[in-house]
């Protein structure tokens, strides 16, 4: 074997090395950003979930103050189930 035949399989050693670690630093980053990802997705989920729960807090406390309006007037409260409108302006034509 020559001496430049060494040198060029050394070369190609160290070129596959790099290669490798290369490669290895590529999968770290795109498993970095699924990572971000996932955590972003998880937070506005979360974040929707509070705010439709909050919904359904804040139309229940419209019906019951609704409820509790008609009944001191002598009006019957809304139907429930006729939508989330029907309740708010019936609500608001009680007040």
């Amino acid at each position: 074997m020559c001496w430049w035949s060494f040198l060029t399989g050394t070369a190609q050693m160290r070129d596959f090395i790099d290669k490798q670690a290369e490669y290895a630093k590529l999968v770290d980053q795109v498993a970095e950003e699924q990572a971000k990802e996932n955590a972003a997705r998880a937070k506005d989920e979360t974040e929707l979930k509070t705010a439709e729960d909050n919904l359904r807090k804040t139309e229940l406390e419209i019906q019951k103050s609704g409820d509790r309006f008609a009944h001191r007037r002598g009006k019957k409260s809304a139907k429930p189930g006729r939508g989330q409108s029907d309740t708010f302006e019936t609500a608001a034509r009680n007040l």
